[in-house]
């Protein structure tokens, strides 16, 4: 089998490194074979992050010599290909949070109709978010021909959905205007979209680059699409919540000094722009949104079955307005993400393009 790695210390290192075929050791266990997953700047915030929210700590090199090398975590697809639970069988198909790697072995803590719940020491105390996996032939209505929208935009919407409900709940901080950093970014799109639909919202600025505004404008999300360059130009006498997808210290030193005390609020969520990150120069009026916690706030409130209700008619929604102008491109093996890695990493994959990396089939 083969894994993919990037260096921790330097995300812009990587490499694939093959390795012996992990075998079962344990009851209840499942060796899977990943058969595809998508691949976004989303990940890469997974990387730039991965030693203070733990992503490095999901999937362990398996690979001799790679103290200083990790895995990205990735969404998408795999097949069972041997078990030794019970209620599990060979040849069934799951959805969920997946090494770059052609196998893993998962233990299964607890199994229900509809999912899996992984339950291996080292994962116990990460999000339940991600060691959650979807029992495809049990879910009502599946349809594999939707697997590239569901890997590549489920991920990012609910965590679009859930900035929306917290800044609603919270009544948008008081703010009159909410501006989007990397509008172009699909999260971001995803939020625009969520504000979108909420007659209640302020009016939203989305702040992209030059390139990128004819992809942001074409969404029709945002009351206003804005240049970095013209920052100056926004309204600086409303109260503001910046929404932050980009993690580019300059870009929100400008905003920050631009209006100054009419800056309510600054989430930081993503880091799209993760080669210029540096601390918030508006710190004191910036809160980190990490999305597993607000879901699981939502869960103990509401329920599984209600979160996944509201969720999911926002996601289905959402990933369909989508496919009206994202161009999907798919690479081939690990070797192929290796290849096209740096350009993901530099920010170089156009805002209408969507790579899903395929691994068997």
């Amino acid at each position: 089998m083969s894994e993919f790695q990037v260096n921790t210390q330097d995300i812009s290192q990587r490499r694939v490194i093959d390795v012996s075929i992990p075998s079962i050791e344990v009851s209840s266990a499942l060796r899977v074979a990943v058969e595809k997953f998508a691949f976004t700047s989303n990940n890469i915030s997974y990387a730039v992050t991965g030693d203070r929210l733990r992503y490095w700590d999901f999937f362990p090199p398996r690979a001799a010599g790679s103290d200083g090398w990790g895995m990205i975590p990735v969404w998408g697809f795999a097949e069972v290909v041997e078990s030794t639970c019970p209620d599990v069988t060979a040849g069934e198909r799951l959805y969920g949070y997946f090494p770059p790697a052609t196998q893993l072995i998962l233990n299964v803590a607890k199994v229900r109709p509809g999912v899996i719940m992984e339950g291996s020491e080292h994962r116990r105390e990460l999000p339940a978010a991600y060691n959650t996996y979807r029992r495809l032939q049990a879910e009502p209505g599946y349809d594999a021909a939707t697997d590239n929208e569901r890997m590549l935009y489920t991920p990012l919407f609910v965590t679009s959905w859930c900035l929306w409900d917290c800044l609603k709940h919270r009544a948008w901080v008081g703010a009159s205007q909410i501006v989007i950093v990397s509008a172009s970014s699909k999260t971001g799109i995803g939020f625009a979209q969520a504000l979108h639909n909420d007659p209640d919202t302020p009016p939203v600025v989305g702040l992209t680059s030059t390139q990128n505004m004819p992809a942001v404008m074409a969404t029709g999300t945002c009351d206003t699409v804005t240049d970095y360059s013209e920052i100056h130009s926004l309204d600086a006498t409303r109260e503001t919540v910046v929404v932050d997808m980009s993690g580019n210290a300059a870009v929100l030193g400008r905003l920050s000094e631009h209006f100054g005390n009419n800056l309510s609020l600054c989430l930081n969520v993503g880091l799209t722009h993760w080669s210029a990150a540096g601390r918030s120069p508006a710190a004191d009026r910036s809160e980190f949104f990490f999305a597993p916690t607000h879901i699981q706030q939502r869960v103990s409130e509401w329920g599984a079955a209600e979160f996944d209700q509201r969720v999911g008619r926002f996601v289905s929604t959402a990933s369909a307005e989508m496919q009206n102008w994202i161009d999907v491109k798919t690479i081939a093996g690990l070797s192929g993400l290796q290849q096209i890695y740096p350009d993901v990493c530099a920010g170089k994959i156009a805002a209408n393009e969507a790579l899903v990396v395929q691994l068997r089939g």
